[in-house]
């Protein structure tokens, strides 16, 4: 498989995180979970319809055609790769996807919508850009400009939201982080700033603590090894290991150790078979 990513331009770059290119050969067959990171994706297809397998029924699957875009998930997604798979994506930093879909996240979450419901003939028209791109960097190229032409400046009430995600986002080394005392020095209500977290981001604040603790573990995961799991859970702002296992298991469906035995190099995701 290959996979390639980039970090977009600015202005595109406060929005979001990496635009990416997957390929998977004639001979490459499998599943896989997709983990929540706690902000949209959006995926333009270049191959054959893809499958979104039913967690609790792997029979049952939706196909998704030419473009989509993920919202923020509360759980893992069951993915199916199949042959000759091609696709580039764009992975929005939490809250960045807001100005580019210009409907409350909230819509989105624990979703998978064809983007052709949102955007119409301009998706076809997006692919068919892609699939004449001869290289990578021109297919990025095509993106940002697509991503540009969107793009709805935020005034104070982003701001206020992204100061809280960069708080919530931030290193962890003295104890659990704690929303109330966000909101105290915010100066809101938590209704105010539960809202606010639905229109731009899709999770509410509680939870998007979580998600980011728990991704700040895989990114552990991928640099360190050996480690005890009671010392990597104390490092990144849980109570205890148990903490941590319950939040794996309801993010990843699995245990820490199972998902090392399990985990894609590529990082978010933990191939099946």
């Amino acid at each position: 498989m290959l996979f390639l990513a980039r970090k977009p331009h600015p202005p595109l770059d406060r929005w979001v995180e990496c635009l990416w290119l997957a390929e998977c050969g004639p001979d490459y067959f499998g599943t896989e979970k997709i983990f929540p990171h706690g902000a949209a994706e959006l995926i333009v297809n270049l191959s054959r319809p893809q499958r979104l397998l039913n967690k609790d029924d792997p029979s049952q699957a939706t196909e998704y055609r030419e473009a989509w875009v993920s919202g923020g998930q509360r759980s893992f997604l069951v993915v199916e790769s199949t042959q000759d798979y091609k696709a580039v994506g764009i992975r929005f930093r939490p809250g960045g996807a807001y100005p580019f879909l210009r409907m409350p996240m909230i819509e989105f979450t624990d979703q998978v919508v064809e983007l052709d419901q949102l955007w119409g003939r301009s998706v076809g028209l997006l692919r068919e850009r892609l699939l004449e791109a001869v290289t990578p960097e021109a297919k990025f190229a095509s993106i940002e400009r697509f991503l540009l032409k969107l793009l709805r400046r935020e005034g104070i009430e982003h701001r206020v939201v992204d100061y809280a995600l960069a708080r919530i986002g931030g290193d962890r080394n003295e104890g659990p982080f704690l929303i109330d005392d966000l909101i105290r020095e915010l100066g809101v209500s938590s209704r105010h700033l539960r809202r606010l977290f639905q229109r731009h981001v899709g999770l509410g604040p509680k939870l998007m603590t979580r998600i980011l603790a728990f991704q700040r573990v895989l990114g552990h995961f991928e640099s360190a090894a050996g480690q005890r799991l009671t010392d990597i859970s104390h490092l990144y702002g849980y109570y205890d290991q148990a903490h941590m296992i319950r939040d794996f298991k309801a993010f990843a469906g699995v245990s820490p150790s199972a998902f090392l035995k399990g985990r894609d190099p590529v990082g978010n995701s933990m191939l099946l078979d």
